[in-house]
């Protein structure tokens, strides 16, 4: 319920930055979805592939910050899908310490 609300917010107000929850277990498939004006999402709990294609035809996306428990070949993964897709993001993974 409150990533729909987070989402909600998002599209009234026009904020184009969004820090998903550490709650959050899980999004769908195309949650942000040609989403133009989305540019930065930090994701302190989810982990790939849980949420494949959920940024396709994000434009604007610049940064993607995932969390530590996400190894360096899941980041690479998603390097390389946003690279697929066309989107000049880039992926960031918290060190573990």
């Amino acid at each position: 319920i409150a990533f729909s609300a987070a989402i909600r917010l998002r599209a009234i107000c026009g904020i184009c930055i969004i820090a998903l929850p550490a709650t959050l277990t899980s999004i769908g498939d195309y949650a942000f979805n040609n989403d133009w004006s989305l540019e930065y999402i930090a994701m302190p709990s989810l982990k790939p592939p849980r949420w494949v294609n959920a940024f396709s035809g994000c434009s604007a996306l610049a940064d993607l910050d995932l969390n530590e428990n996400c190894t360096k070949a899941q980041a690479l993964a998603v390097q390389a899908y946003m690279d697929a897709q066309g989107l000049f993001c880039y992926v960031w993974r918290a060190q573990n310490s």
